[in-house]
């Protein structure tokens, strides 16, 4: 198997990997049933992930006294990193909003709406804070540190904001 990095993995190593390809599907699983991956990125999250299998399987050393599930964990964690950057880095004028709503059945379902930021803003009643926070993180492209030291407050007082006013219009 040949891989990004071009790193072949042996009998061993691709055995290793084979045999814990369902810690690496119940990570997935557990991710995606908290819906923080977009509908659009899961394939890529799945073929992170995989990548980070068989990159902890060639880089795993029995010696160092680690279990693979511990070594593979911490890979997957950067994976999920990557991912997440790619989504944070994707700034556009149209806002794809997922989030999971919970059916009578306690089911979770994924809902995408395609929305415009305007429609987001008059039917949420944001504030002023909480409209600028929301401009200026899609379309602006600002970082919640940007936005923080616009408002004079912390990053995650700006996420949190911005949670908020997109709840508010989750309700609407």
């Amino acid at each position: 198997m040949n891989y990004r990095n071009n790193v072949e993995l042996d009998d061993k190593q691709r055995k290793l990997a084979d045999n814990n390809y369902r810690l690496a599907i119940a990570y997935i699983h557990k991710i995606l049933a908290r819906g923080i991956i977009p509908q659009r990125y899961i394939q890529d999250f799945i073929s992170e992930i995989n990548y980070r299998l068989c990159i902890s399987a060639y880089y795993f050393d029995v010696d160092l006294g680690y279990r693979f599930y511990t070594f593979a964990h911490g890979g997957f964690k950067h994976g999920l990193r990557n991912i997440i950057d790619k989504i944070e880095n994707e700034r556009i004028s149209l806002v794809d909003i997922e989030w999971l709503e919970v059916g009578q059945d306690n089911l979770l379902k994924n809902v995408t709406n395609k929305i415009t930021i305007d429609d987001l803003i008059k039917r949420g009643h944001l504030t002023r804070i909480e409209k600028d926070i929301l401009l200026n993180r899609y379309i602006g492209g600002l970082s919640f540190d940007e936005l923080g030291n616009r408002h004079k407050c912390s990053r995650e007082k700006a996420r949190y904001v911005l949670e908020k006013a997109l709840e508010k219009t989750r309700k609407c």
